[in-house]
């Protein structure tokens, strides 16, 4: 009798189990794109990591600074991101990530485009854009590899470490890319024969920062259209509150 109440079951097991397998295809379907969508963003929000030492010459001469606020410029991102980590990680326990991401990245752009208007000579005001930069990459740091642990498919998970170890040296070697071609593109300006610079608008070591802050743009609004559930079912999230 035990037999045959088994077998009648049999065929809803095999309805959950099927029903179970669905949701996980569709679950690492989900993973896969909000996956790349990450790599898209910690590419995008290095690149000046890149621009800036690219660059550092004509900076140091546009905004005349000495040799420790050089020092300043050049740690000042790395110092802030440290100090960003304990908000950021306060945040994402209260708060649902999907937005603590996308008003992470919103402030991240703009600090990026207050780094690029700074008038010459504001050395200080120049040295506190980039900190602010730093502050605000911290988010992805703390984010991105947690949910990596708890997102990717077993067999993914390793590769996307992989991915996620290098997209950062990636978005430096594109921000490093982006400066050479604005120094190039003006050279008489960079080697200080030529006090205008020939670039359209603006003085061309702004334009690989503008840059930047144009590609993270859309990554901030396609935020907000990101399935919640994608984003807020890693483990640190405790209770967030929805906004």
């Amino acid at each position: 009798m035990a037999d045959s109440g088994n077998d009648a079951l049999l065929p809803a097991r095999c309805l959950i189990a099927e029903a179970e397998a669905e949701v996980k295809r569709a679950r690492s379907k989900e993973a896969e794109w909000l996956f790349k969508y990450i790599m898209a963003a910690q590419i995008a929000v290095y690149m000046e990591a890149g621009a800036v030492p690219a660059l550092l010459n004509e900076l140091v001469r546009i905004f005349k600074m000495s040799y420790s606020e050089q020092g300043v410029l050049g740690g000042i991102v790395y110092i802030t991101i440290s100090l960003g980590c304990p908000l950021a990680t306060y945040l994402f326990q209260n708060y649902s990530p999907k937005y603590v991401l996308a008003w992470s990245l919103i402030l991240n752009n703009c600090a990026v485009v207050l780094f690029a208007s700074t008038p010459e000579g504001y050395s200080k005001s120049f040295i506190c854009a980039r900190a602010l930069i730093g502050f605000t990459q911290a988010f992805l740091a703390v984010y991105v590899p947690v949910w990596i642990d708890h997102m990717a498919p077993p067999e993914k998970q390793t590769a996307w470490f992989s991915y996620l170890q290098a997209s950062t040296p990636v978005g430096v070697m594109l921000g490093y890319l982006a400066g050479f071609g604005a120094v190039s593109f003006d050279d008489q300006w960079a080697k200080g024969d030529s006090t205008t610079s020939q670039c359209s608008f603006m003085d061309c070591w702004r334009y690989p920062f503008i840059a930047q802050a144009v590609l993270i743009t859309p990554l901030c609004i396609g935020m907000f259209f990101v399935v919640s559930e994608s984003t807020d079912s890693v483990p640190f999230v405790r209770c967030f509150h929805p906004f």
